[in-house]
């Protein structure tokens, strides 16, 4: 592989490298039961807020779609040299941009070089360290607020929120079919040890075939999304996670198909949709794409 991640959303080093593509990322993704706080700022302040789930980029840009077979394999050894760890969001920040400010919570892990080991270890085996132009920087992008008002509003953030940690112990593959779409995640790559956690579930990994999650008819999932104004985004609790297969099996074809999703993330905390809404097949509104 050769061409390099960007200091985009939520993280990766360098320049888009040719080949990559922004319908495609590598992601540290946290469990759904703790997205309510940071969901319930992006709703009101993040224009992304409709496309992408919270997340931290460890490579976006990414290798195209039709490349994610192969890049699960390398990133599988990759993976297996770096061992789960924590991350915590206790902080904001901000990338100062001409009319506008991006703001971030900032993640700080324990041990401290760990998503920094995991940056190089995937960037080594997928896209290639010779084409990184910039050092990484792990971010969960939250807002955008005017220059003049940044400040005030980062203070306002701040004054409100309460530390949140959670465990990294995978990382994910996501894409979207085009701009508008949201982002679903194609395929979870357990860190060293991680699908140790659960041996019914690696079982069933192997058949390729998810455990521990509630299996729905099309209709029955169908009303469950309209209610709860859902984006088909396929992102697993904490407590699935080590169930979900190598690859899911919900692939940008199944997509295509119409099919529902095998996992569904709320874009409003208390339940109904914002920023736009959904159109009738569960797709975002239309709106500029990010």
């Amino acid at each position: 592989w050769r061409g390099g991640g960007r200091s985009g959303r939520g993280g990766g080093g360098g320049g888009p490298g040719k080949g990559l593509q922004h319908t495609c990322a590598l992601a540290v993704i946290p469990p759904r039961e703790l997205w309510q706080p940071i969901q319930h700022i992006r709703s009101k302040h993040d224009k992304a807020y409709m496309r992408w789930m919270p997340h931290v980029n460890i490579i976006y840009p990414f290798l195209a779609y039709e490349s994610f077979a192969q890049a699960a394999k390398d990133l599988t050894k990759a993976c297996e040299r770096v061992s789960p760890f924590t991350a915590t969001l206790a902080s904001f920040g901000s990338f100062k941009q001409r009319k506008v400010h991006t703001v971030h919570l900032k993640p700080t892990c324990s041990p401290p070089d760990a998503m920094q080991s995991l940056w190089k270890e995937c960037v080594e085996a997928t896209v290639g360290m010779d084409a990184v132009r910039r050092p990484f920087k792990g971010h969960l992008t939250v807002a955008q607020f005017p220059k003049a008002s940044a400040e005030k509003a980062i203070s306002a953030l701040e004054s409100d929120w309460k530390s949140i940690s959670f465990p990294v112990t995978h990382v994910y593959l996501i894409s979207r079919i085009s701009q508008t779409d949201p982002f679903r995640v194609r395929c979870a790559i357990p860190l060293k040890g991680a699908r140790s956690s659960s041996s019914a579930a690696t079982a069933e990994q192997k058949k390729g075939v998810g455990v521990g999650v509630e299996s729905k008819g099309d209709e029955a999932q169908e009303a469950e999304q309209g209610d709860r104004g859902e984006a088909f985004a396929s992102v697993p609790s904490s407590s699935d996670v080590s169930a979900v297969p190598l690859f899911t099996e919900f692939s940008e074809e199944d997509e295509k198909a119409g099919k529902p999703a095998p996992y569904a993330y709320p874009l409003d905390p208390a339940g109904g949709a914002q920023g736009g809404g959904t159109t009738a097949g569960g797709r975002p509104g239309e709106g500029k794409a990010k």
